[in-house]
């Protein structure tokens, strides 16, 4: 017979498609985490995981188990708050949130709009980098964090949206956008989030799957300044498509898709497995307007691809402006 610990072993092997991202979560070694799993699937007689080289995956029992799992979980959690004389949503009045900065600007507006409507669920909000957050989350100081996520190496894509990368120009350069060969990166100067970014293994694993790299390239942490800069010079930014949502009133570009290209994770990602009623609420507003916010996403684009589109942006500016963001470019460089 399992203990509670090896279900909630399971759920985090299932969960970060990893026994090394297992072990971390639950403050355990990979061999241990291992051995559980293999404790449970003898128990049970049946394969839960297939083991390969680069992540673990769930068979069909293990997808049906994982759900029992979620509901005994919940069910326990749901029973000790009662014993405790916490139920209901005073079992967690406070819920600590970290969101990537690009995204605070889109989402949390209306979510908080939306929280006037709960006067006793307080929300501390913390804006941090992808990495910033995910430590964070992992040592306990936030419930829920929305950021970027790589979804080559975890599963947590099933709670959020995927977001194709593109690059971003200004439309000074040219007037439409086109789909490129990863070929053309060689000639293209881009502006590409820091390493230990979530995006920037994505851009990484993308030139190096190819055999390319970039002309130049420099480092800014802000998608949001990647873009305003970009739309203001000769360089490209590599960001999620989604990025431009937040955007578009206050750009003028074109968007380059790049055949064959990689896609990000736009996700909503938790400290526990089974939550709070409050952060249950909370959760749901978050994924509720990050769908919204995805499907806004091929209309964006759609209107960034096409000048002689009429819902285009069409505005022209002036001659300067690219040598404007050119020269912002060369002082950035020059900074020690």
């Amino acid at each position: 017979m399992c203990y509670l610990r090896e279900f909630r072993t399971f759920v985090a092997v299932y969960e970060e498609r990893s026994f090394t991202g297992a072990a971390l979560r639950m403050n355990a070694t990979q061999s241990g985490i291992s051995q559980q799993i293999k404790k449970i699937e003898q128990v049970v007689g049946i394969r839960l995981f297939d083991r390969g080289t680069r992540a673990v995956k769930p068979t069909v029992q293990g997808e049906q188990y994982y759900m029992h799992c979620l509901r005994f979980l919940r069910e326990y959690d749901e029973t000790v708050s009662d014993l405790q004389g916490q139920p209901g949503m005073a079992s967690a009045s406070s819920i600590s949130i970290g969101v990537v900065p690009w995204l605070s600007r889109c989402i949390l507006p209306p979510i908080l709009a939306r929280f006037a409507a709960y006067p006793d669920i307080t929300l501390n909000i913390e804006e941090a980098g992808a990495e910033v957050l995910e430590t964070r989350l992992r040592e306990g100081h936030l419930s829920l964090i929305v950021t970027e996520n790589d979804v080559y190496s975890s599963d947590t894509i099933s709670e959020g949206e995927v977001s194709q990368c593109v690059l971003v120009t200004g439309r000074h350069e040219r007037s439409t956008s086109r789909d490129i060969l990863p070929a053309e990166l060689t000639t293209r100067n881009l502006i590409l989030p820091p390493k230990g970014n979530p995006l920037r293994a994505v851009a990484d694993r993308m030139f190096a799957e190819y055999g390319v790299s970039p002309a130049k390239s420099i480092e800014i942490n802000s998608i949001s300044a990647a873009v305003n800069l970009a739309a203001q010079s000769s360089w490209s930014a590599f960001v999620p498509v989604v990025a431009l949502v937040a955007e578009t009133a206050t750009i003028d570009c074109v968007v380059d898709r790049i055949i064959g290209g990689p896609s990000v994770g736009v996700v909503v990602r938790t400290r526990r497995i089974s939550l709070t009623p409050t952060e249950q609420i909370v959760r749901e507003h978050l994924m509720a307007e990050l769908t919204r916010f995805a499907l806004n996403t091929h209309l964006i684009s759609q209107s960034h691809s096409c000048a002689s589109d009429a819902g285009a942006v069409t505005r022209r500016q002036p001659q300067g402006r690219s040598r404007a963001g050119d020269a912002m470019i060369e002082r950035y460089l020059e900074l020690p």
